[in-house]
């Protein structure tokens, strides 16, 4: 299914436990960031993180979650930096997607650390670097 960037998106209650509505944002997000949908993306997220530079809230998740948000909200801080031309959203990205990865690490999630350190890749990438 081909996401259409012109049409508002539909906002779909997710309640739940925080951790929950982490979750399902994250997977939303992450669709939504695989289709090139960065600003749709963003907007799944928005409970909590709202824009490049400003923390994500991960106050009250598990260090799972909290790894996710940060995950995601990194991922995006460098596609949407790139695509907007935002100075320094690479590093922001690189910081936030580095912390995931270490709180993966701590957590014993194998898969995941290697999915952050991939989208750090990226952002050295992005800036040219190797």
């Amino acid at each position: 299914m081909k996401l259409d960037s012109r049409m508002p998106r539909q906002q779909t209650a997710i309640t739940g436990t925080p951790i929950e509505r982490a979750h399902a944002a994250c997977i939303e997000a992450k669709q939504l960031e695989e289709a090139g949908e960065f600003q749709a993306a963003r907007e799944a997220l928005s409970e909590f993180w709202q824009r490049i530079g400003v923390r994500p809230k991960v106050d009250g998740l598990n260090a799972e979650g909290q790894a996710e948000i940060l995950l995601r909200s990194g991922a995006l801080s460098g596609w949407i930096g790139r695509a907007q031309q935002i100075p320094g959203a690479q590093e922001i990205a690189k910081d936030l997607i580095s912390e995931a990865a270490r709180i993966f690490e701590e957590c014993g999630l194998r898969e995941r650390v290697a999915e952050a350190r991939v989208d750090l890749a990226i952002c050295y990438l992005r800036e040219g670097a190797y």
